[in-house]
């Protein structure tokens, strides 16, 4: 979502039939504002995309439908090496799609994108992975990674590399920043890399032991909080420490240092059975928990979510 306009940027896919991918626009009292098919030859499992204040950005990587594995009761998706790894470049209300080479991978989430006002490149950043095992029954882990591409190119400008060596998941920023110039990004840090069809602490699963910030200009871990052993945190969210409902919380942001708020996570601890929340000082992961609640039943480990202020609700 554009905190600018509130536009929502969105897409789809579908396995059966072309177009196997839809990009569509939503305006902020709902109404479509376009849905453009996309070109591509397969269906790839596509799990997220990223905008600019210009541009939207989609994924077209080598996890494709297969319905050899669909038969044979698997997970539908799998690797399918002589397909490219391609990120497409939208204009925002719909237009040609320039499509960008990249090395194989797959990204399951993004971080942020913008554009460099002082290069003319997007610049986008994501946690990328690559498919080395079955993604459903064995993780891969991601690692903090950038693009940088440069429209009008016909898909020639694209230069990337590895940020850091850290493995990641979940990022999430201050979405007052989404698409523009930021500097703060918040992951949990993969801990152990199991089986992901069991929990079973703490190694034959996936488990998050720490939360982790990165500064995204310097592109690498600058603050971190670890959890008790065993201990397996969700995704984070990042709220504002102040937001004010007259002005939006876009110009809210304007007041403040981009990480000045607190992160929510749920996390899990599968020795006691049982789940919490935790909140952090987004300034100050290292200082530790400002409170840990326990729920009063136990939250799947690694469940997404995301924070609504109050105001938003009685819009």
């Amino acid at each position: 979502v554009c905190p600018s306009t509130g536009d929502m940027m969105v897409f789809g896919y579908r396995a059966e039939s072309k177009p196997h991918m839809l990009y569509s626009v939503f305006r902020r009292d709902g109404r479509k504002a376009l849905t453009q098919p996309l070109d591509l030859e397969r269906c790839c499992m596509a799990h997220d995309m990223a905008i600019t204040e210009s541009y939207s950005l989609v994924f077209d990587t080598p996890l494709v439908f297969d319905n050899n594995n669909l038969i044979q009761g698997r997970f539908p998706f799998g690797v399918d090496e002589s397909h490219p790894a391609r990120i497409g470049v939208i204009p925002r209300y719909g237009g040609d799609v320039e499509w960008f080479l990249v090395e194989p991978c797959n990204v399951f989430h993004t971080v942020n994108a913008y554009e460099d006002e002082e290069t003319g490149e997007i610049v986008l950043h994501g946690g990328r992975f690559v498919l080395e095992r079955d993604p459903y029954f064995a993780y891969n882990p991601a690692f903090m990674y950038e693009w940088r591409l440069t429209p009008g190119t016909n898909g020639r400008g694209v230069t990337e590399r590895l940020l850091d060596a850290t493995p990641t998941e979940f990022p999430r920023i201050n979405e007052a920043y989404m698409g523009k110039p930021y500097q703060w990004a918040y992951c949990v840090e993969t801990t152990a890399c199991g089986k992901m069809s069991t929990w079973k602490n703490p190694w034959e699963a996936v488990t998050f032991g720490a939360v982790v910030k990165y500064d995204m200009r310097a592109g690498k871990v600058v603050d971190e909080w670890r959890l008790p052993a065993g201990q397996s945190l969700s995704e984070p969210q990042f709220v504002p420490r102040r937001l004010d409902t007259e002005e939006g919380e876009e110009a809210a942001a304007c007041h403040q240092a981009e990480d000045d708020g607190f992160l929510i996570a749920f996390g899990s601890d599968p020795d006691e059975g049982h789940s919490f929340v935790v909140i952090l000082d987004a300034k100050n992961l290292s200082q530790g928990p400002l409170t840990v609640l326990r729920t009063p039943q136990p939250v799947p480990n690694g469940l997404h979510g995301t924070w609504i202020p109050e105001v938003a609700t009685r819009m």
